[in-house]
């Protein structure tokens, strides 16, 4: 494993060459073609969990796309039922992503793990009640089966829950998931893409409860196949607290959203 680089030329690269990547992969959906057709063979996998994929005969080398599932946002603080409010909870960070070219054979088998994502933390429920944090996202990857690890990307980290309000004071906001992550690719990197961090959730104040941090995403949709959004964070929940204006009541705080599962997507000629 090592670790992403942070610089926006490594993003702006990337960017750039997965218009490279989609031009082999987005031709067509998984069809029977053989090895040798010019069109492509693209498999997507986009359910959490693990499964299998047997190489075509006469394929040497795949074209990977990996990508791990997102986190999970902070839960709202809660508050008094008085003009405190609790603080709004942090947006969960994105997974990374990489995709590369993986030397196979014809007839390996292939174990592909997709990460799930995170799930929002639940909110507080009264005063002195802080939100609860979000969850990890789960790591995706291809290896062989019993070892040997090909390709993978990390999960986001989650959002922290918002601070619930105290005896004299609105809570703060909950810090947003750490970005960064871990990728890796056994033989040739072709594009990488770090971990987005999340916002941090916003301070309550008196009779203004704090709303939730921003999700972080990954810098492009649909990439390669039909992986829509795969790998984004959860935003954070808003904390509880009056709504203030003519008729003032109470809201109650918000759990956290869940992050997006993870994708992998696998392409022949």
């Amino acid at each position: 494993m090592k670790p992403l680089s942070t610089s926006s030329r490594l993003r702006n690269a990337a960017l750039a060459s997965l218009a490279a990547v989609s031009s082999l992969c987005l031709a067509t959906a998984p069809t029977a073609a053989s090895a040798t057709s010019a069109v492509p063979t693209i498999t997507t996998f986009d359910s959490p969990g693990y499964w299998a994929f047997f190489v075509p005969g006469g394929v040497s080398t795949i074209r990977v796309l990996v990508i791990g599932g997102g986190s999970g946002g902070g839960g709202g603080g809660g508050n008094n039922d008085g003009p405190l409010s609790g603080g709004g909870g942090g947006g969960g960070s994105s997974s990374s992503a990489v995709a590369c070219d993986l030397a196979v054979r014809g007839g390996d088998k292939l174990a592909v793990t997709v990460g799930q994502g995170g799930a929002g933390g639940s909110g507080g429920q009264g005063k002195n009640d802080n939100g609860r944090n979000g969850s990890k996202g789960g790591w995706s990857g291809v290896a062989y089966p019993g070892g040997g690890l090909l390709a993978s990307a990390s999960g986001g980290m989650p959002g922290y829950g918002g601070e619930g309000s105290g005896t004299f004071s609105s809570g703060d906001g909950g810090g947003g998931g750490r970005g960064g992550g871990t990728i890796e690719c056994s033989v040739k990197n072709i594009s990488q893409w770090e971990s987005e961090s999340g916002g941090a959730g916003h301070d309550g104040s008196r009779n203004a409860p704090g709303w939730g941090g921003s999700s972080g995403s990954l810098p492009f949709s649909s990439p390669l196949s039909r992986c829509g959004r795969a790998g984004n964070g959860g935003s954070g929940g808003g904390g509880a607290g009056n709504s203030g204006g003519i008729s003032p009541h109470q809201l109650p705080s918000d759990p956290g959203h869940s992050g997006s599962d993870g994708c992998v997507v696998l392409a022949t000629r």
